[in-house]
């Protein structure tokens, strides 16, 4: 069934584009025309051992130009293609070389956009023009492209792509309070380009931010822990956030991780959903670092995330979350009231009801 609609969507009404218009089978193309969801999905096409219609995108993939004349996202183009044609290169066991072929093409492309003054890429890039009026980034841009660069120098045995992404993470290592970052290890979402600062003050888990802090952790993994840099940029970005931007919610055993100004020292009362990739994150980096308590905390957040998904009538989250009554994290606490309300729940089950929350 899933083959059939796959074959459908990408044969009939997708081919070559970058999404689909599920009410209209109209395409869009906001990332450069080449077929983003395709490649994104080369993996899963490899997964599910559907080798029709991995041939058809193997096929068009052979045919994708990169030098367009317009401006595409430089982050983009790498987690979702430079991504796409390594990860499928290195699940098939280098089957198709036409899929490093063209992860080089791409970077070789891109390149120039991280030829700033700083080392930080442009936030979007014109192939064609080599060029870019844009002077800003953000963190969760420069921060998650090392993966995908750092693999690519090691298929192709060119050190220039892995230059390039440690150029950023030793940036990135080194700013300070004359640089805009205020925190260690909490990085604020803008970043001028020129001048390799930071533009704003909010640090956020959630969108803008993301993936920045993920990717430390990840580099860190994909290095067997050989470059400690890595591991320590991860373990400060957390001990910050546990100790300045973490909340307890009074009275539930959920957390909320919100957007936190760093110069005033002051958080919001709200919570973007797409900061529920951190308690997969923190899961990771307890087993990792062997820090028992951020496994506790990465339970508090999923509870939360799962609240957001329950109290609503379709069971979809909505993109914020916003609470009237927050507090301060507080471990001693915020343990005492997980441990009532175990209790209680126990007590729930032993009478034979199922709390709603857990059906």
């Amino acid at each position: 069934m899933l083959a059939a609609k796959l074959n459908v969507c990408i044969e009939t009404y997708a081919l070559g584009h970058d999404e689909l218009k599920p009410l209209t089978n109209k395409t869009h193309d906001p990332f450069g025309g080449w077929g983003a969801t395709m490649v994104d999905a080369l993996s899963t096409l490899l997964v599910m051992n559907l080798e029709d219609e991995l041939k058809s995108v193997i096929d068009h993939v052979q045919r994708i130009d990169f030098n367009v004349d317009e401006d595409v996202s430089v982050f983009e183009s790498i987690i979702r293609y430079l991504g796409g044609f390594i990860s499928a290169y290195d699940l098939s066991d280098q089957k198709y070389p036409i899929l490093l072929t063209q992860a080089q093409r791409l970077a070789n492309v891109l390149l120039p956009a991280f030829d700033t003054p700083s080392g930080l890429p442009t936030h979007l890039w014109n192939p064609a023009r080599n060029m870019s009026f844009y002077q800003d980034t953000l963190i969760a841009e420069a921060g998650t492209v090392q993966l995908e660069l750092m693999m690519l120098s090691q298929f192709t045995q060119n050190p220039i792509y892995m230059q390039k992404a440690q150029a950023i993470t030793d940036l990135l290592d080194n700013m300070d309070y004359g640089h805009g970052m205020y925190i260690r290890g909490l990085y604020p979402t803008s970043l001028d380009v020129e001048k390799g600062r930071f533009r704003d003050d909010t640090t956020t888990f959630g969108a803008m931010g993301d993936s920045a802090f993920e990717y430390f952790l990840k580099q860190y993994l994909l290095t067997d822990g050989k470059i400690p840099q890595y591991g320590r940029m991860y373990l400060d970005s957390i001990r910050s956030m546990k100790q300045h931007m973490l909340r307890q919610i009074p009275g539930y055993d959920m957390l909320l991780l919100p957007p936190y100004d760093t110069f005033r020292q002051k958080a919001e009362n709200s919570m973007d959903h797409l900061t529920c990739f951190v308690p997969g994150m923190l899961a990771m980096g307890s087993k990792t670092f062997n820090e028992p308590e951020d496994m506790d905390i990465a339970k508090g957040l999923l509870e939360t995330c799962v609240f957001m998904y329950r109290t609503t009538k379709t069971g979809l989250s909505p993109e914020n979350w916003y609470i009237s009554e927050i507090e301060r994290y507080n471990p001693i606490t915020y343990n005492k009231t997980r441990a009532e309300l175990e209790r209680a729940r126990d007590w729930w089950y032993d009478d034979g009801e199922i709390p709603t929350n857990h059906r």
